[in-house]
């Protein structure tokens, strides 16, 4: 536990203000590193990747995949994760996910990986594979199966993928 909370300490502001933003106070981040492992690996994404040397002590959650390579946006929040692999090119603020969910690339000759904007929740066994963008606000039903451009302010589900609603905000 020691050697998280000197990375914390010794990370630049940037990295303690996403840190801030996910767990709330220090006190939550203590608390957080102890009981729930699946935050343990966005606790490790931020701090980058020295942290890497520190998580032996302390290992994150093996089933939470969540490669350095990710940019993630502030208030990130897993729910009872399980099973997760975040292979995207951005996730932007406020990104809430589910148990299950897979993002990545389509297949092994194209290298694209999705973009995901701000306030977008994705439900349980939801895939999002490919090159493709989804937009601000929006919402995406359990198992469904993204693989084409998700307009800003939608409700999508289903296998394949059909918007629902697309409104202003």
């Amino acid at each position: 536990m020691i050697p998280s909370q000197i990375t914390y300490f010794i990370s630049s502001s940037k990295q303690k203000e996403l840190v801030r933003s996910d767990f709330g106070s220090c006190g939550n981040l203590v608390r957080t590193l102890v009981l729930a492992k699946y935050n343990r690996n966005l606790f490790y994404h931020r701090m980058g990747k020295t942290s890497i040397f520190y998580s032996w002590i302390l290992s994150g959650e093996n089933s939470l995949k969540l490669p350095f390579s990710c940019k993630l946006g502030r208030h990130t929040h897993f729910v009872h994760n399980d099973c997760c692999h975040l292979n995207a090119a951005s996730i932007c603020d406020n990104f809430v996910c589910y148990p299950h969910v897979m993002i990545g690339t389509k297949n092994l000759r194209d290298n694209s990986k999705p973009t995901i904007g701000n306030n977008v929740t994705l439900g349980s066994g939801t895939v999002v594979v490919g090159g493709i963008h989804i937009g601000d606000n929006v919402n995406v039903g359990a198992n469904t199966v993204v693989m084409k451009d998700i307009p800003d302010n939608s409700v999508v589900y289903g296998n394949p993928c059909i918007v629902m609603s697309k409104g202003k905000k």
